[in-house]
């Protein structure tokens, strides 16, 4: 008799188990379709905002059809004028962007800054989530090289 009661009572627990363990799978589940439906829109806002940047730079005045291409999002930490010496052996002033992410500075000569603008945007953008735009990827690295400078989109908190 106690072993009869026993049973049911291991029976009932593992009922009710199972039952805590569905809901938290299905629970589980619809938090990660929200997360995979917010990730998408921030995803699409990103790629909005990448085309964006990407016809700004194909109104630039000096943009003569080369390729562009987007960086990865960093959070920037400083800019710094600096000066470098070019391919050519001449020395040039330059602004570098430092990251929080990577310790590789992108650089970008004044000749493509004359008035300062890019620089001045860049200081505007310190502490903030940027991406970067360089033309000619095949010559100049995106990973090294900058020739405009955007802020991401914000992500915005994962829903709960």
């Amino acid at each position: 008799m106690k072993l009869l009661k026993y049973l049911k009572t291991l029976i009932t627990l593992i009922f009710i188990l199972l039952l805590f363990a569905i809901f938290s799978i299905l629970s589980w589940h619809g938090q990660e379709q929200k997360l995979s439906i917010h990730n998408k829109g921030w995803e699409l806002n990103f790629e909005n905002t990448q085309s964006k940047a990407i016809k700004e730079d194909e109104d630039d005045p000096l943009y003569n059809g080369e390729k562009i291409v987007v960086s990865a999002i960093h959070t920037l930490k400083r800019v710094k004028k600096a000066k470098r010496v070019n391919s050519k052996g001449q020395t040039v002033n330059s602004t570098w962007l430092h990251f929080e992410e990577t310790p590789i500075v992108r650089k970008m000569d004044e000749i493509f800054d004359l008035d300062g603008k890019k620089t001045r945007k860049a200081e505007s953008l310190i502490g903030k989530k940027v991406f970067t735009t360089v033309w000619k990827p095949e010559t100049y690295s995106a990973i090294e090289w900058w020739r405009n400078i955007y802020e991401a989109p914000a992500q915005h908190p994962t829903p709960q």
